[in-house]
């Protein structure tokens, strides 16, 4: 059986940037939580200041 080697450069291209898109997906999203958790310590700062300032 005899494969194309255009074939195989183009199959190993493919791997190589699902790899990459999937690496680079991973990324964004951990970054995103990352901006999430910031925004919730703020959000969490805000009240707890705005709760000393009520209630001594």
């Amino acid at each position: 059986m005899e494969i194309d080697n255009n074939f195989i450069v183009y199959y190993f291209k493919l791997r190589s940037k699902q790899l990459f898109l999937k690496a680079q997906m991973q990324l964004m999203q951990e970054q995103h939580g990352k901006q999430i958790r910031n925004l919730q310590g703020i959000h969490n700062q805000e009240l707890e200041a705005r709760d000393r300032k009520y209630h001594g």
